[in-house]
């Protein structure tokens, strides 16, 4: 009968990132593990009051259970203990064994999500750790239209912390990595013109590296694959990345 409650604290959240979790009254047994937590992020942010709801009719039933299974034997009817016994064991339910049912629920609930998310994280790593080496894809070989891809440019990108890009060789050696800075760190900035320089000279380097392997190899239509992850700024990195790459020679775009 215990449900979990969450509610905005009085101008917080201004930016309603926790909205979703502003007036919530979830029975225990519903609660998702993501929900969980998600409300306990925005309660260690100060933009939550999270706790557990008991309706009055379950408190009554259970202090009603305790009163007959600790009064005197025998006893009958409303004697002069009856009201001390009912006070002190309202008294204990509200003082200390709500307060330990609460830690209680709280405790299971955040292991629960724990074990949820561990074992998310654990089917994800399972299918990466399954992935193929690139020498061996299917559709990175010569049946593709071109030659095998003999190193990857991976482009990891951002605005204000740069791009973060990473050469690998096709059986998954490191080779080169760096970071770039081709954008402005917000909108209403520029880039100043000797660091659009020195990002362009940095890809540049690195693809050259790249096609070295490339000639190094004895496919003679071996090839550079750019791999660009998808999110903040990753468009206007590939465009970015394009002009670029369209003068390299060699290399296709």
């Amino acid at each position: 009968h215990a449900s979990l409650s969450s509610r905005q604290k009085p101008g917080a959240d201004a930016d309603g990132q926790y909205k979703t979790y502003w007036n919530i009254d979830m029975p225990i047994r519903r609660v998702k593990p993501y929900q969980f937590l998600a409300v306990q992020r925005g309660e260690a942010n100060g933009a939550l009051k999270v706790g557990f709801e008991v309706s009055g009719e379950a408190c009554d039933s259970f202090l009603k259970q305790l009163e007959r299974k600790v009064q005197p034997h025998g006893a009958q009817g409303e004697g002069p203990w009856a009201r001390e016994l009912r006070a002190a064991l309202s008294d204990a339910f509200k003082r200390l064994l709500r307060p330990s049912l609460e830690r209680e629920w709280r405790r299971r609930l955040k292991e629960l999500a724990e074990d949820d998310a561990f074992d998310t994280y654990r089917r994800n790593l399972h299918s990466k750790l399954l992935t193929p080496p690139l020498r061996l894809h299917p559709d990175w070989g010569d049946r593709s239209g071109g030659g095998p891809v003999v190193s990857v440019l991976g482009i990891d990108p951002a605005y204000r912390t740069g791009c973060k890009m990473a050469l690998i060789a096709s059986t998954g050696q490191v080779i080169a990595t760096k970071v770039v800075y081709p954008h402005p760190p917000h909108i209403a900035a520029s880039v100043p013109p000797v660091q659009a320089e020195q990002a362009a000279a940095l890809l540049q380097e690195l693809l050259e590296v790249g096609l070295q392997q490339s000639s190094a190899s004895d496919a003679p239509q071996a090839r550079l694959i750019c791999s660009i992850g998808n999110g903040t700024a990753s468009r206007e990195t590939e465009s970015w990345l394009r002009q670029h790459v369209g003068g390299t020679a060699g290399l296709p775009g």
